[in-house]
């Protein structure tokens, strides 16, 4: 009687001993899950926070009371646009359209903000946060908050052989 009580703990002993191991394995699997779960987040969330942080950095480089004009060296309306810029005595700062890096600091500003029109044009300017394509000095005037300034007429070639096709409009004063 007492080898079979004994037989009887040794047996409970086992399957205790086995749910033990069992909780002890599905305990272990949870922990290792929890943890990579964990790793992963912290990972991410400190990936996103450097990002965010760039990102601010871009914006608000282009949103200071700046005016960032993006052009190219054959463009003729680009041309026109410094002048008139240096004619109102406008301080700008000149980036190369057809430099990638440039380039790509106009597309990652445009989407900081939404922008959703056309970035395929030049002239193209930012002036306080805001997206301006072509040259449009009355727009580039009103942004400013300036009251009054100096723009060019066009002379009678360059308005009928240069603005054939484009999207620049007389200016009638009213």
């Amino acid at each position: 009687m007492v080898k079979q009580a004994l037989v009887i703990i040794r047996d409970k002993i086992t399957i205790v001993e086995t749910a033990l191991i069992s909780i002890m394995k599905m305990l272990y699997e949870k922990t290792r899950r929890l943890i990579l779960t964990l790793a992963i987040l912290s990972s991410v969330l400190l990936a996103s926070c450097f990002s965010t942080v760039t990102e601010v950095e871009d914006t608000t480089i282009e949103q200071k009371e700046e005016v960032i004009l993006y052009s190219a060296s054959w463009c003729h309306w680009c041309h026109k646009m410094k002048e008139f810029l240096a004619q109102n005595d406008i301080d700008f700062i000149d980036r190369d359209y057809e430099d990638e890096g440039d380039r790509s600091k106009l597309i990652k500003f445009a989407s900081s903000i939404g922008y959703r029109g056309e970035l395929g044009a030049i002239p193209l300017l930012i002036i306080r946060g805001q997206i301006l394509v072509g040259y449009r000095p009355i727009e580039v005037l009103k942004i400013l908050d300036k009251q009054q300034g100096a723009i060019q007429t066009l002379t009678k070639e360059e308005y009928s052989h240069e603005l054939r096709g484009s999207r620049v409009f007389k200016y009638s004063g009213e």
